[in-house]
């Protein structure tokens, strides 16, 4: 079988393509043949060597992959060969792994797919999971509220303008260049603003006529901060949903703003007064950890699922134009 390796970290060209026996399950496990695998944001990072929850060296990028069970190792009985599941990466004590044609994997960290649930879908579900915590646990929006989303082109942004459209709300999506601008408009964005061109303050000002936006979801969180606050592009009653990128560096003089966001009720943020790799804390009622268990639960991905209208993204199929799409090339050489 084949499968992409990293022996240090770097630019996707530090991937390698080799060909390896087909592992055997262990007790416990399960034999997965793939057939469609995520490639995301946390999945460059592990390439790039910059990933908080990093595997060690050499190592397997890929977090999630849905596929067919092709063998089961000695004692499992709740699968069996044929079944469709779903697995992620996150259910194991290292990240990675999933850039392959063929996984082992414990069968408790599998989670049969519906009938009607495509493989496709299935490999950007963590996507869909995470936006659908910050809407309905975090943030619980009000039909036609407005919602500015950075990085709206990346996978994240996708799953988050889908769910935003199943709460009816007015999406501004934030994205830095013309071609992820479109992207954006093609995945449902009503107005799109390019930071690198376009003054954010002013343009925001005139898409709500000047009163600013209900709810801002930051994935990355530091320099953007301070001038969101500064041009008031949120309302009186604001929400703001942030968290600073794992493995991203901590921006020089953000302490004071942190500050004055600390003392907002209405502001969450899972990593503020962190680095990013220290202990997260608990802020207005949101716990990382508590959402993380919610987000694994049986209950939490059928809702997620049945929430939004997922569309292909796997490494086959991906259209993105950011980050990711570079290492999906790769992957898209032997999966399937």
């Amino acid at each position: 079988m084949k499968l992409v390796r990293i022996d240090k970290p770097g630019p996707p060209g530090v991937m390698q393509i080799l060909d390896v026996p087909v592992p055997e399950p262990k007790p416990g496990e399960v034999l997965i043949k793939a057939h469609a695998i995520g490639v995301g944001m946390p999945d460059c990072l592990i390439r790039a060597g910059t990933y908080s929850w990093m595997p060690p060296l050499p190592a397997t990028p890929g977090t999630e992959l849905a596929g067919i069970v092709d063998k089961v190792g000695a004692g499992v009985t709740t699968r069996r060969a044929g079944d469709r599941v779903y697995t992620t990466a996150r259910e194991r004590p290292h990240r990675g792994g999933h850039y392959a044609q063929y996984v082992a994997t414990p069968a408790e960290a599998t989670f049969v797919l519906p009938s009607a649930v495509s493989f496709d879908p299935a490999a950007t579900l963590a996507n869909y999971q995470v936006a659908y915590h910050i809407f309905h646990d975090a943030l619980s929006p009000s039909r036609g509220q407005s919602v500015l989303i950075y990085a709206a082109a990346g996978g994240m942004g996708n799953a988050l303008i889908d769910l935003a459209k199943v709460f009816s709300l007015a999406v501004i999506g934030v994205v830095s260049s013309d071609v992820k601008a479109r992207f954006a408009r093609e995945m449902g964005a009503d107005h799109v603003v390019n930071r690198k061109t376009e003054e954010m303050a002013v343009r925001i000002d005139a898409i709500t006529q000047g009163l600013g936006v209900d709810i801002i979801i930051d994935p990355v969180g530091g320099p953007s901060i301070p001038g969101n606050l500064a041009a008031r592009t949120v309302r009186h009653s604001r929400r703001l949903w942030w968290a600073r990128r794992q493995g991203a560096a901590r921006p020089a003089g953000d302490v004071p703003w942190q500050q004055e966001l600390a003392g907002d009720p209405a502001v969450f943020h899972p990593y503020l007064g962190s680095s990013g790799r220290g202990t997260p804390r608990r802020h207005a009622g949101v716990d990382r950890h508590a959402c993380r268990r919610k987000a694994s639960s049986a209950h939490s991905r059928a809702a997620a699922a049945r929430r939004c209208r997922a569309r292909p993204r796997n490494a086959r199929r991906r259209r993105g134009v950011g980050q990711a799409a570079a290492d999906a090339v790769t992957v898209a050489r032997f999966v399937g």
